[in-house]
């Protein structure tokens, strides 16, 4: 007989059958609508401890104290009703209390034993690859493939959103080429797949395929908008990077403004785009002035937690460039805190990689070109274990170049081009970014 996720036995179903978990669970995986509704199932029964979980995880992927806080309360829930748990449902509570508890490396390795033990459990796949990204998913993406391959290999017939998993995790490896047969496949199974389209467009921009990039990702648009709007969000971003490689500002500013700011402006994946578009398109030469003042009136309440150096040097540079002199203090006392801290994620990831790269961003973003070389050339090496995929560091890439070129170091800067280039692709951007 079949088993879900959670090893329990079920038969086939329709949408308007499922249980609140199940619809929460094909709706997290698809990146659909729908996915805060289970946070309505778990107010109409408190003491669930299932929906618990679910409502946990939820709130661990806003990135923020806040969340994390409130996370804290529905794992406490579950864990009073810990004996109505199934063993999968009790692996996932270990493991998204690691999380809670900022314990990165320890929730992975238990997302990763739970799929061993159930690999049909594509939601704890899904949010390991949540943890990949809190640790660097270019830094970990050998280890994000092998995980995907594995599960894919146990799958009864091959799964569209685990595809698109794979697809993202192959990209990540460097295997450009195979990513984008995967993500295609992937699409061929399920076209309302906007993971895949992720993967693809990942794919297509380290290839240097602009134009296809563009003309896909404008192409899928229209069924992204029926998608959970953050991921409608993220890759309206990768579509406005892909305009911005070819210089085009006025195709950049529009996915901008209708696409990827001012939708959701209070959470953190909205937030965190905007950044980091408004500051490459500042490299290219295109004024933002307007819009920093507009981010830190909604980030400020949470820009000073520090989850990972990757989200800290992100609001650490939109601080700056908003004047925002306290926060910005605060933010940077509260790194270097965090840099005491004797464990495996203050040993690997903030100390001194973070934190340089946190300081050093608000430095850029005072055009401050040769300390922040100071900071970020111990540390550019390192870069991708902060956090985020390899289009997202990209950005602190981008910004030393752009340092290098600022304090006159062309020979420096043209070395690390050709260091870079087998990251990147060179374009139009890349020619602007190291002129001198």
């Amino acid at each position: 007989m079949r088993t879900d996720c959670r090893g329990v036995p079920v038969s086939a179903k329709s949408e308007s059958a499922l249980s609140a978990g199940d619809l929460f669970n094909q709706r997290l995986l698809r990146m659909d609508l729908g996915v805060g509704e289970l946070l309505d199932a778990q107010k109409s029964e408190p003491e669930d401890p299932l929906l618990n979980l679910y409502a946990a995880l939820i709130s661990l992927y806003g990135q923020t104290d806040e969340g994390n806080q409130q996370a804290e309360k529905h794992l406490k829930h579950a864990m009073a009703r810990r004996a109505d748990l199934t063993p999968r449902d009790h692996q996932l509570l270990e493991a998204l209390s690691a999380f809670q508890q900022k314990q990165y490396y320890l929730a992975m390795q238990i997302l990763e034993e739970i799929t061993e033990d159930f690999p049909q459990d594509l939601l704890s796949a899904k949010f390991c690859e949540f943890v990949y990204f809190m640790l660097g998913q270019q830094f970990c993406g050998p280890r994000f493939q092998v995980h995907m391959m594995r599960l894919a290999e146990q799958q009864s017939r091959p799964d569209p959103d685990l595809l698109g998993m794979l697809a993202f995790a192959t990209e990540l490896s460097g295997n450009y080429k195979h990513a984008e047969t995967l993500a295609h496949d992937a699409l061929e199974l399920e076209p309302r797949n906007p993971w895949a389209q992720h993967a693809l467009s990942h794919a297509l921009i380290r290839e240097g395929r602009i134009e296809r990039g563009i003309s896909r990702m404008e192409a899928f648009m229209p069924l992204l908008k029926t998608c959970d709007p953050l991921i409608l969000c993220h890759n309206a971003w990768h579509l406005a990077l892909l305009y911005l490689e070819q210089l085009d500002e006025a195709n950049a500013r529009r996915v901008f403004n209708e696409r990827i700011w001012m939708n959701l402006p209070d959470t953190v994946g909205e937030q965190i785009d905007a950044i980091a578009l408004a500051w490459r398109m500042e490299m290219a030469g295109y004024a933002m002035d307007e819009f920093w003042p507009q981010v830190c009136d909604h980030a400020e309440a949470h820009a000073t937690d520090v989850l990972t150096p990757f989200l800290s040097a992100h609001f650490a540079y939109a601080l700056a460039r908003a004047n925002r002199d306290d926060a910005l203090a605060e933010l940077l006392a509260n790194v270097a805190q965090r840099t005491t801290v004797d464990d495996e994620e203050g040993r690997h990831i903030w100390t001194p990689v973070g934190q340089n790269l946190v300081e050093s961003s608000a430095m850029s973003a005072n055009t401050q070109h040769r300390d922040c070389l100071r900071l970020m050339q111990p540390a550019i090496e390192s870069i991708a274990c902060v956090g985020g995929s390899d289009a997202q560091v990209d950005l602190f890439r981008m910004a030393y170049a752009h340092s290098l070129v600022q304090s006159g170091k062309l020979a420096e800067a043209a070395s690390f081009r050709r260091h870079w280039i087998p990251l990147k692709l060179p374009t139009a951007l890349d020619a602007r970014l190291f002129a001198s």
